[in-house]
């Protein structure tokens, strides 16, 4: 029989609220929306052909086991699941158009904690026309429906609908030297936690641009100079029960700046430093700070190795005040003509100062460490065994009522083989 509910405590609404909002500030970082490359892995030689139009098939099964499913430490529920995610690719590439339609269904079942069996929808579309002079027009439609279950970062069950649509402009110089986007983009999310849930509209105005510093300073090494610049205004819908608080609309900004350089033909360094704001109409506003400096090493078109650094403070008390360090590495491998590997692990250590610490009155404190491997043999171009494995653990000074838990601290061990096939 399976079981069905990670039980529910006195603290729970007011934790589900705190959750909400850390998800809406991860999510207005980019690290929310699909891990689909729609299209990657279409080549000449698959797909069914009409004209320049191609339809693709893609298939994606794992059957694995998991040692913690509900990343609890004090009685540790092991299982085994199945996830299976069929879906489909049109693609026609023309002199000056493009056009690119996909669809995704994931299935994942566990056998006997049913609390973590989700399923997710996602649909995109994009399209794009090249007009003289270097200029480009692009739109984009983006939908996600999905309840997605706990994971290493967000310890609750989320059930989130997500529309996103937008249309850019690129101009790039003829020297291919300089290139600016402006672009457009109306987003809705809607976010459902225990007993509570928040929903909202987004309209944001991107501004990116990318300099090529080597024709203008021979001196420096291959350089190209970023910003990213972001404006913006949110309209709140919150549902938090009767004498819950209710939040304001907001409007805010973010900048990045950074350097991408090539120091030598096998080596890269990335710098980046930016800072956000957000206001709301009342009440409160909040601020983020992050930085980011990579190094990656490609002695061969078989290995490369990227290794990463990104420190950010956000004082809001959505997210209860917390800094963050974060160390990443990652390892790609061809082994053989048809084996490849990679590797990575990241360590993260969080402090937490606001008001909302468990226990109440001590600074909370985090260590959070994952890592994993995953090896594919490419049987064909379009057959791909694979083998996965993931490890994750936290050791954390904080109680966690969101699992029934005693603690925070948890340790997780993920195996699963699996096949991914796409024509």
């Amino acid at each position: 029989m399976k079981h069905d509910s990670w039980g529910v405590e006195k603290n729970r609404p007011v934790l589900g609220i705190l959750i909400l909002f850390m998800i809406v500030a991860m999510n207005s970082h980019g690290q929310f929306g699909s891990n689909y490359d729609y299209g990657s892995n279409a080549t000449q030689a698959t797909g069914f052909r009409l004209g320049k139009w191609r339809l693709h098939a893609a298939l994606s099964y794992l059957n694995g086991y998991d040692s913690n499913v509900l990343f609890d430490n004090q009685s540790p529920e092991k299982d085994l699941f199945i996830e299976v995610t069929p879906g489909a690719d049109l693609i026609f590439q023309g002199v000056r158009t493009n056009f690119l339609a996909g669809y995704r269904f994931k299935r994942l079942d566990y056998l006997e904690q049913s609390v973590q069996d989700y399923n997710a929808h996602n649909a995109f579309f994009r399209g794009g026309y090249r007009f003289f002079r270097g200029f480009s027009l692009g739109v984009e439609e983006f939908y996600e429906r999905s309840s997605d279950p706990a994971d290493d970062e967000i310890p609750e069950r989320v059930g989130r609908t997500m529309n996103r649509a937008s249309i850019e402009v690129v101009h790039q110089t003829p020297a291919k030297d300089l290139e600016t986007k402006l672009k457009y983009a109306n987003i809705y999310q809607k976010f459902d936690a225990a007993l509570a849930s928040l929903s909202y509209y987004n309209n944001k105005v991107f501004v990116t641009s990318r300099l090529n510093l080597l024709s203008r300073f021979r001196f420096l090494p291959k350089s190209t100079l970023i910003f990213n610049g972001e404006y913006g205004f949110t309209d709140f819908n919150n549902n938090y029960g009767p004498g819950q608080p209710q939040n304001y609309d907001s409007q805010g900004w973010s900048a990045v700046v950074g350097l991408s350089s090539q120091i030598t033909r096998k080596i890269n360094l990335l710098g980046q430093v930016g800072g956000s704001m957000l206001y709301f109409d009342q009440g409160p506003g909040t601020a983020a700070v992050i930085g980011l400096g990579s190094f990656s090493y490609t002695p061969s078109q078989k290995f490369s190795l990227i290794a990463s650094y990104q420190r950010k403070v956000e004082e809001s008390s959505f997210t209860n005040y917390f800094s963050q360090h974060a160390f990443e590495l990652q390892v790609k491998s061809q082994l053989t003509r048809r084996l490849h590997a990679t590797a990575h692990s990241k360590f993260s250590f969080i402090d937490f100062s606001g008001p909302n610490v468990v226990p109440i009155g001590v600074e909370r404190s985090d260590s959070l460490y994952q890592a994993g491997i995953s090896v594919i043999y490419l049987l064909r171009p379009w057959v791909k065994p694979k083998v996965i494995y993931n490890y994750s653990f936290r050791d954390s000074n904080s109680t966690n009522f969101l699992l029934n838990s005693q603690s925070a601290d948890f340790s997780k061990h993920i195996v699963a083989l699996g096949i991914d096939l796409y024509y």
